[in-house]
């Protein structure tokens, strides 16, 4: 996959599972890099309270995405997203 969405949906089994940090880590910034935009808002959600500078950066490159630029789905429209989807149904 050379858009980034299967890492994307494996980190959020992952999540959804209590797996290693690390290794949920890894598999989104996998997906980071090939640009898959909801990759990057779950990590830019995560890593802003531990380190608001890489946060920022994450979130700037979001904001660079293609998808950003025409409007759907927006930063917070995304974070509504990666939230219903890593939420552990109880």
């Amino acid at each position: 996959d050379t858009t980034g969405e299967a890492e994307f949906y494996q980190a959020v089994l992952l999540i959804r599972l209590g797996a290693d940090e690390h290794q949920v880590n890894d598999m989104l910034k996998e997906s980071a890099d090939r640009k898959y935009p909801l990759a990057i808002a779950l990590l830019a959600e995560r890593t802003a309270t531990r380190d608001q500078e890489k946060a920022l950066v994450y979130r700037s490159q979001y904001d660079e995405l293609d998808v950003a630029k025409s409007g759907y789905p927006s930063f917070a429209q995304a974070l509504v997203v990666v939230n219903k989807l890593v939420a552990r149904n109880k």
